[in-house]
């Protein structure tokens, strides 16, 4: 390939390769009247900030711009159809959909780093703009005590509300998108989210209930003191019991973990022939 003195030396201008150079210049004419052309544009051009001050579209110059952004719905279009047409491109060659260059991370759709610079650029900006724009489209925020705008706050409640009506006619679970499992004691979540939102309440209750203790004493005992029943199980799960019988003393030398026919037997609200043996136990190895 030619370099910029070679073109030079054959009398040819060096940016369009083509035509002869001007006598004493080191481009041709219409390189010339070209770069004339555009420093005379750069001078003379409008500041972004004017064109958004006056609700105009600073790319087009033309249209009015979409609330909450910052060019019209005609550039927004185009935006985004370049975009697409971008990403189908990098998608088919398994490249990053940013740079177009790199191979994307396994798994996603961006090289590690431009997702890497992506995500520091949006946590900075968010940590910016925190009380002023919103976190989704990034227009100006109208109650500082969301995250979101009114409309992005709209937009996703429809998008949760047609999401969840989609799924449950279809006879899916509405949180995980999963079959419905006809085992599960709920009419439209499956066992394992059933399973999960109830051990999320009744935590948050149990945790209230004994002083914050709760994760203290899972920590220590693990399982029921007894049988040996792992905590977290769904069938026969363990619970907190308060050994001298005072729900009010939250101590942690004062709880220990019981599975519910441990706890039953130990409160006596079932007949239990282990009874004594149950809390000889827990007076041995648990004193008060």
């Amino acid at each position: 390939m030619s370099t910029y003195r070679d073109y030079l030396a054959q009398g040819l201008c060096p940016r369009c390769k083509k035509n002869p150079i001007a006598q004493g210049r080191a481009r041709c004419d219409p390189c010339l009247a070209h770069e004339a052309q555009w420093a005379r544009e750069r001078k003379n051009k409008v500041p972004r900030d004017f064109y958004l001050s006056q609700n105009i579209c600073p790319r087009c110059h033309i249209r009015p711009l979409v609330l909450g952004r910052r060019h019209c719905e005609h550039c927004l279009s185009d935006a985004r159809q370049q975009q697409d047409t971008k990403r189908k491109k990098s998608a088919s060659q398994e490249l990053c959909r940013t740079c177009t260059k790199r191979p994307a991370a396994e798994g996603h759709t961006e090289c590690a780093d431009c997702a890497a610079r992506r995500c520091i650029r949006s946590r900075s900006w968010r940590v910016e703009h925190k009380y002023t724009h919103c976190s989704s489209c990034r227009g100006p925020l109208d109650d500082p005590r969301f995250a979101g705008c009114s409309r992005c706050r709209k937009e996703q409640t429809e998008d949760v509300k047609r999401t969840y009506h989609e799924r449950i006619s279809q006879g899916l679970c509405p949180d995980c998108g999963k079959p419905h499992d006809p085992i599960s004691p709920s009419s439209r979540l499956c066992s394992e989210c059933w399973q999960n939102s109830r051990s999320r309440r009744m935590h948050s209750y149990s945790n209230h209930r004994y002083g914050g203790q709760l994760e203290t004493i899972i920590h220590r005992d693990k399982s029921c003191v007894v049988c040996g029943h792992l905590y977290g199980v769904r069938k026969n799960p363990v619970v907190c019991h308060h050994i001298d019988g005072n729900i009010e003393n939250n101590y942690p030398d004062n709880l220990v973990l019981l599975c519910r026919k441990c706890h039953a037997a130990i409160e006596g609200w079932i007949s239990c022939p282990d009874k004594q043996r149950l809390q000889q136990f827990l007076q041995n190895h648990y004193p008060i």
